[in-house]
């Protein structure tokens, strides 16, 4: 499979970063993902770890949307797990459920790590 950083064709075209959809005019500022060849910017790099790169990339190629689409301020778990009970939502694919969960505060410009500190401190609440 060929790199959309290396195809000159693709490069006269608006390049975006696969994480943060920040648009990037130099191909010295991409990362190429050596999972799933999608483009990654120097900040986004710096920002996350490698592992949290490939997790976010695939995450938003099956769920689609970027880091930080919308306010981290309205991300709320309380909220979510309270909507959950109301819809009679089961707990039985708990998997589903925390990939779902995951998606949701990537959206809200959480990181895999950040997320993962929130929850352990609203569950021991």
């Amino acid at each position: 499979m060929r790199s959309l950083a290396d195809d000159q064709g693709y490069m006269n075209r608006t390049l975006r970063c696969g994480i943060c959809h920040k648009v990037m005019d130099h191909s010295e500022e991409i990362f190429q993902s050596q999972e799933l060849y999608i483009p990654v910017c120097i900040t986004c790099l710096h920002r996350f770890t490698e592992d949290d790169i490939e997790l976010m990339l695939n995450i938003f190629l099956v769920f689609g949307g970027y880091f930080g689409k919308f306010s981290s301020d309205l991300f709320c778990l309380s909220k979510i797990f309270n909507r959950l009970d109301q819809k009679r939502i089961r707990y039985e694919d708990i998997e589903q459920l925390n990939v779902k969960l995951l998606h949701t505060a990537i959206l809200h410009g959480l990181s895999p790590k950040d997320f993962l500190k929130r929850l352990k401190n609203f569950m021991e609440k």
